[in-house]
């Protein structure tokens, strides 16, 4: 006897944490299901049989609240010069578990069945999956999670701002080695790592110790192969030095990882609201000097950012700064080591955006932040 799938949760490749994974199962014996029971790990539930005697499980919930360890807290200290290129990011986004299914007979009598899934953190809208996206992948295919960019197949296009703290996350599989080859210039370095998932910092904002000194990149558009278990894998970097004063965001987009953009274009607005007021008018005429008392007041400032006009594969990597649950202003200083606490967690506040022009592929986008509420002094 045994547990029949009549639809399975793959195994052979990453699912996705934030989108539906269905199983559909029953027991082949002839006795009357009691229940089922699923596992991962010390997490159980419990499932109650179909008319027909079968059972249905949605992941997508239970995964989420497991892979989802710390509100996507972004607290990687980069210090190229200590630590290296290579940071760990595997327990922050991505679960390897085995998941048992159990399925109580009436004679009390269990079957089991075990598949050990891999699951990242990520999710990805229908329209994006009809066409071919590089998440789509086996196991030992490396991807860089970012956006699906439209200029190159299996590739995704990143920028870099110099003198700003910048990386690009990376699910390797199982590997010992990262490869990674400049195509425009044909230099290249090998980065030895373990681990599933990887953080590669190109830079930490101090310009002493960057990418650089092991993988010179050009002034403009770099186009990069990342070899990992003989796969290769593609993006675009454009690395830009010319900064000025302006405004450095990074979000964590919707495969997990981290992007980053500079806004050269940006005002902050501050909006004040009075709380009210007491009356307090209890003294002569000829001695009042406070006839009412000040309640207080509150105070939010907020950033307004504009982008220059964007290509369509920056339209992509800004774009996904929307639907993102977790953003950070770097309120450090360019040109030097960023610290933990050089970022500042801020929240969108526009709700109404134009993301694609039919007539141009050519966009520009507008943000409006929420900064973190003021203290003001209140009775």
């Amino acid at each position: 006897m045994a547990i029949i799938f009549t639809t399975d949760i793959a195994t052979d490749k990453l699912l996705l944490a934030y989108v539906n994974n269905v199983v559909y199962f029953k027991s082949d014996s002839v006795l009357v299901p009691k229940k089922a029971t699923i596992t991962i790990g010390a997490s159980i539930k419990t499932l109650y049989p179909h008319p027909n005697g079968s059972f249905y499980f949605n992941f997508k919930e239970w995964i989420t609240s497991i892979v989802n360890v710390d509100n996507f807290k972004d607290d990687l200290v980069q210090d190229i010069a200590v630590n290296g290129y290579i940071y760990n990011w595997t327990s922050k986004i991505f679960l390897n578990s085995d998941v048992v299914f159990a399925v109580t007979l009436s004679d009390l009598s269990v079957q089991t069945a075990t598949r050990n899934i891999k699951v990242l953190s990520g999710l990805l809208q229908l329209d994006d999956y009809k066409v071919k996206y590089p998440i789509n992948q086996s196991l030992t295919h490396p991807v860089i999670l970012s956006p699906y960019a439209k200029s190159v197949n299996n590739s995704c296009f990143l920028k870099h701002w110099e003198g700003y703290p910048f990386d690009i996350t990376i699910y390797t599989g199982v590997t010992t080695s990262l490869k990674v080859t400049n195509l425009t210039n044909l230099l290249d370095y090998t980065f030895v790592t373990t681990n599933k998932v990887n953080r590669l910092c190109f830079s930490d904002g101090n310009t002493t110790t960057t990418i650089l000194n092991v993988l010179p990149l050009i002034d403009g558009i770099n186009s990069l192969k990342l070899t990992s278990n003989t796969f290769d894998y593609y993006t675009t970097v454009e690395k830009i030095n010319d900064t000025c004063k302006g405004h450095y965001l990074k979000w964590i987009n919707e495969l997990g990882g981290y992007n980053y953009w500079f806004f050269s274009n940006g005002n902050k607005n501050r909006k004040v609201k009075d709380l009210g007021e007491l009356e307090n008018d209890t003294e002569n005429f000829t001695d009042t000097i406070s006839p009412s008392i000040q309640v207080g007041k509150t105070s939010n400032d907020t950033l307004t950012v504009s982008s220059d006009v964007l290509s369509e594969d920056e339209n992509i990597l800004l774009s996904g700064i929307i639907d993102s649950p977790k953003i950070y202003l770097f309120t450090g200083q360019p040109f030097a080591k960023a610290n933990f606490n050089d970022w500042m967690e801020i929240a969108l506040n526009s709700t109404d955006f134009r993301i694609q022009n039919a007539k141009n592929v050519q966009n520009k986008m507008n943000f409006t932040f929420e900064l973190p509420q003021r203290n003001t002094r209140k009775l």
